[in-house]
C-alpha cells in the first residue's frame, strides 16, 4: 500500500505541477494561484483519508479479538498505529508538496517552502485523523465511507477558495470556522502571495483584499489550530475505540 501512495503521490503532484507550471503571480492569474491552492489542499486531504478507512476498519475484528485475549490494549494498539503509520504521512505530503511548490513557482524562499511542508503535513495529519474517527466510530468500512464525505465536504465547500466568508450564508459560518481546509489557504493568502503581489505596485493595486479573502491570521496560530484538531479529532478516535472494545467483552 505504501509503494501504490508513493506512486500516487508522486504522478498527482507532476500533473498539478505540469498544469500550473512556473505560474506567473499577477492580477490576471489569481484564479490560477487560486488553483494551485485549491488542488493541494484538496489532493492531500483525499489522496489518504479514503485509503486510511478500510486499513484502520479491517484490522477492527482482529484487534478486538486479540483483546478480548488479552494479548494487548487497545490503548498500546492505537498508539502503535499512530506511531507505525506517522512517518508515511510526514514523508508523502512533504514529496508532494516539494513538486508541486517548486514545480508551480510559488514564492521561491526556503524559509516559505519548509513552512508550507509543515502546513502540509499538518493538513495531512488531520484529514487522516478524521478517517480514524469515523472507522472507529461506525466500525465496517461501508459505512464509515458513507458518512465520511458527509464530514468533509462542508468542509471543503465552506473553506474559502471559491467563496468569501462575508459571502456565507450566516447559518452556515460555523463550518467555515471550522474547516481545516480554510487554515492552509489563508496561510498561503497571507504569509506567501502577498509578498510577491506586493513587489508589484500595479498587482498590488489591482487585488483588492476581500478578492482574496484575508483575514488577519497569524500563520503560527493557524498550526495551533490544526495541531489542535489533529489532538481533538484522534482523542474522539481513541474514545471510540474504547467503548468499542469495553462492548466487545
Amino acid at each position: 500500500l505504501i509503494k501504490v501512495q508513493l506512486f500516487q503521490t508522486m504522478i498527482c503532484a507532476l500533473i498539478t505541477g505540469m498544469v500550473y507550471f512556473q505560474t506567473a503571480i499577477s492580477a490576471d492569474t489569481i484564479i490560477s494561484i487560486n488553483g494551485i491552492l485549491f488542488n493541494l489542499v484538496r489532493n492531500l486531504n483525499f489522496m489518504f483519508q479514503f485509503q486510511a478507512v478500510p486499513v484502520l476498519t479491517m484490522e477492527l475484528t482482529i484487534m478486538l479479538r486479540e483483546n478480548a485475549n488479552g494479548i494487548y490494549t487497545s490503548t498500546a494498539y492505537f498508539i502503535g498505529k499512530n506511531l507505525a503509520e506517522l512517518p508515511q504521512y510526514i514523508i508523502l505530503p512533504t514529496i508532494y508538496n516539494i513538486i508541486v511548490y517548486w514545480m508551480s513557482g510559488l514564492y521561491p524562499d526556503i524559509l516559505m517552502f519548509l513552512f508550507a511542508t509543515l502546513t502540509c503535513v499538518l493538513l495531512t495529519n488531520v484529514a487522516i485523523s478524521i478517517s480514524y474517527a469515523v472507522a472507529t466510530l461506525f466500525g465496517r468500512t461501508d459505512v464509515a465511507m458513507t458518512f465520511l464525505p458527509i464530514f468533509v465536504i462542508p468542509m471543503l465547500a465552506f473553506g474559502g477558495f471559491f467563496i468569501t466568508f462575508e459571502a456565507i450564508p450566516s447559518y452556515f459560518t460555523w463550518l467555515s470556522a471550522l474547516s481545516y481546509f480554510k487554515l492552509p489557504k489563508s496561510y498561503s493568502y497571507i504569509f506567501i502571495l502577498p509578498k510577491v503581489w506586493l513587489g508589484s505596485i500595479k498587482t498590488a493595486i489591482m487585488i483588492p483584499p476581500f478578492q482574496i479573502d484575508f483575514d488577519g491570521i497569524s500563520k503560527w496560530t493557524d498550526v495551533a489550530i490544526l495541531s489542535g484538531m489533529i489532538a481533538i479529532i484522534r482523542l474522539v478516535a481513541y474514545l471510540a475505540l474504547l467503548v468499542r472494545t469495553y462492548r466487545n467483552r
